[in-house]
């Protein structure tokens, strides 16, 4: 029995020297090496490592980029982008006119083209659908009961492009707001009037004045 019990005590001794061993070398593995450079994008300067899998090293060289080549391959992502949505142009004119330099500008610019776009394209599904113009409809009703569920779908899915498409409006209209911020900052404007009144006087402070009676109003308490 005694041997047992030495034999527990040591395992017991063991396990809990491996555990603080392990959890050493754990902490050590987690801390930083040293002060952490910051890259392209205040990202952190990774290490470029050649034996590192490909997508950690593409990392690397992202953080570590020049910033005329990051510049470079940013405009060109900015590009492609709004070329696989079908907007490359109206997004580069669109940055044009609004004089967007910054690359946050930029994004705004082209957002409000893509959403623009995607506006008028919803726009146009839903009057092909008031129109009637839209075809491969199949019903399993009678013939007299077809052309009434026609005009109810058509009736449906317009509403239902119309919404989604008014939704792209109000994105656009936030974009551009948000793009006019960017460039100009939320300028806020603050009049103070001072007025003076006499003995006997009245003052009114107030932007507009409405001197229409209301209705059911009695004049000289009649």
């Amino acid at each position: 029995m005694a041997d047992a019990a030495d034999g527990d005590a040591l395992w017991k001794a063991q396990t809990i020297a491996q555990a603080v061993a392990l959890e050493a070398m754990a902490a050590h593995a987690l801390k930083a090496p040293g002060p952490l450079a910051r890259g392209a994008g205040h990202e952190v300067a990774l290490r470029d490592d050649p034996d590192a899998p490909g997508r950690q090293r593409e990392l690397a060289r992202a953080s570590r980029i020049a910033p005329d080549m990051l510049d470079a391959e940013a405009s060109l992502d900015r590009l492609g982008l709004a070329r696989d949505v079908g907007v490359l142009t109206l997004a580069v004119e669109a940055a044009q006119a609004a004089g967007a330099t910054s690359p946050a500008e930029q994004m705004l610019a082209h957002q409000m083209a893509t959403a623009h776009t995607m506006a008028m394209r919803l726009a146009s599904r839903a009057d092909a659908f008031l129109s009637r113009r839209f075809s491969g409809y199949q019903s399993s009703l009678p013939a007299a009961d077809v052309e009434r569920q026609r005009e109810q779908v058509a009736s449906i899915e317009a509403a239902r492009l119309t919404a989604a498409s008014a939704r792209m409006m109000d994105a656009t209209a936030r974009a551009a707001l948000a793009l006019d911020r960017l460039k100009n900052g939320a300028r806020q404007t603050i009049i103070v009037q001072q007025t003076v009144v006499q003995e006997g006087g009245q003052a009114v402070v107030a932007g507009a004045m409405d001197s229409r009676e209301r209705k059911g109003t009695k004049r000289n308490g009649k």
